[in-house]
């Protein structure tokens, strides 16, 4: 069996917290099958929102309690803490011994994994088209961040050794982008540089339903519910999502919209706030429960008493190159899904009929599907009982981490030596930034002063 330097993301589904993203949900779906194998896990999680020691974790669940791990909460990396971490990685490696290091959720831990001088394999996930995201994000924040995210992910490609994508999208996007870097080369020919891990649910449990959360309180029995969960992401079509909710909530009173998260700290909060701000216009305001983010332990609950969940995606790359977590919860509650269908897996599960499907943008396309949802109760359920049935066979964590666990019995080093992805990285760095440069007319002397600032470190 291997020592595993796991590097996630919290808050992890263990804690009792009120916030749970997708990372600290993939970072759990790596776990769960490394202890499952019997392998030792050292577990450091970056726990999102907190950027200074002492960090402050609460368990609902040891994880501990799964298998041999020792967890290392440590803060979120930023300028002022980043040097401290790298050192606390390097003393972790030290002490353990780990025969790996694998990443997992976010280019928070990638980053920092792979910014280690160590001679340790290393498995990076790509948790998510980077470039894509900024892209979106873009949209929000303006272009001008994009060179912070091309020197956050253009480390990641040149030092990882394997990358995991959530979609086979990805997957080919990733293999464009390390030719582009020069690693698709003789040495790496046929080699599996980047193998597809879909989101996942743990399969292993069931949903818990100890009280009711909604109904007989927020909502009654005969209310049909339907249910937003999770961030409200840069992906979000936040208006078609609105339109088409209150038109179809116009014409059926027992439409019901509640809402379970919200905006992203510290990442993207304008979505949820402009969704805020038209349900407060509606007059069936009434009728929209915000809940805001709930406690992990009241989530499965949200879920079971629900009748539907919907997403509404933007037709851009990183729908089409992402996937939505989101979607696994509601599988594994027997939730039904309403979805525009973009996403890779949003195609899986409609090719299969096992979600409504509609098409991005489609104002009243989706307002005749919350229609029909409405009025079909029986026909839903059995959906979503199909639906369960294909994710026990294939998105649960066993399932969907088969290459992932294959590789850490015997990990090894990419084919390209260490040295020659420094000097390909090197090169085209000094090539991006020389061209920046003088794209913005800088004179020369300013350009040698950056190129030295930029590469010393």
């Amino acid at each position: 069996m291997s020592t595993i330097l796991l590097a996630g993301v919290g808050p992890l589904p263990c804690y009792r917290s009120k916030t749970l993203y997708g990372f600290g949900i993939r970072t759990w779906q790596f776990l769960l099958p490394f202890l499952a194998d019997g392998h030792r896990v050292i577990l450091v999680t970056f726990e999102f929102g907190q950027p200074k020691d002492p960090v402050q974790v609460d368990y609902r669940e040891d994880p501990s309690a799964r298998g041999d791990v020792v967890h290392i909460p440590v803060p979120e990396p930023n300028d002022e803490n980043r040097e401290d971490l790298f050192t606390r990685l390097r003393r972790i490696i030290r002490e353990h011994q780990p025969d790996c290091i694998v990443t997992a959720g976010s280019t928070i831990s990638s980053s920092m994994a792979c910014g280690l001088s160590t001679d340790l394999p290393i498995w990076a996930d790509l948790f998510g088209d980077l470039l894509a995201e900024a892209q979106a994000k873009s949209a929000f924040a303006g272009s001008e961040q994009l060179n912070i995210f091309h020197r956050i992910y253009l480390p990641i490609l040149r030092r990882g050794d394997m990358f995991s994508s959530v979609s086979d999208a990805q997957r080919f996007a990733t293999l464009g982008q390390l030719g582009v870097l020069g690693r698709l080369d003789h040495y790496t020919l046929g080699y599996p540089f980047v193998r597809n891990i879909p989101c996942a649910y743990d399969g292993s449990t069931k949903p818990e339903h100890p009280r009711k959360v909604l109904r007989g309180s927020v909502v009654s029995d005969e209310d049909f519910v339907v249910l937003c969960s999770g961030g409200f992401n840069t992906w979000a079509d936040v208006d078609t999502l609105f339109l088409g909710l209150d038109t179809a909530m116009a014409e059926n009173p027992a439409i019901h919209v509640v809402v379970t998260g919200g905006g992203i700290t510290g990442h993207h909060e304008a979505g949820f706030d402009r969704f805020t701000s038209l349900v407060n216009e509606s007059s069936r305001k009434e009728r929209y429960h915000l809940m805001g983010w709930i406690p992990t332990e009241e989530v499965d609950a949200c879920l079971l008493e629900s009748d539907l969940g919907v997403n509404v995606d933007l037709d851009i790359a990183e729908t089409l190159l992402g996937s939505r977590n989101r979607f696994l919860s509601w599988i594994r509650a027997g939730l039904p899904i309403l979805t525009t269908v973009v996403s890779e897996i949003s195609q899986i599960l409609h090719r299969e009929g096992l979600c409504f499907g509609v098409d991005p943008g489609n104002l009243e396309e989706f307002r005749k599907a919350l229609l029909y949802a409405a009025d079909h109760r029986k026909e839903c359920r059995e959906m979503a009982r199909q639906a369960r049935l294909y994710g026990d066979e294939n998105f649960t964590f066993e399932a969907t981490t088969r290459p992932l666990r294959q590789w850490v019995t015997n990990p090894k080093p990419a084919p390209d030596t260490a040295k020659k992805r420094e000097m390909q990285g090197f090169l085209h760095e000094l090539d991006r930034e020389i061209a920046q440069w003088l794209d913005e007319r800088e004179h020369p002397k300013g350009i040698l002063r950056r190129i030295q600032r930029t590469f010393s470190s």
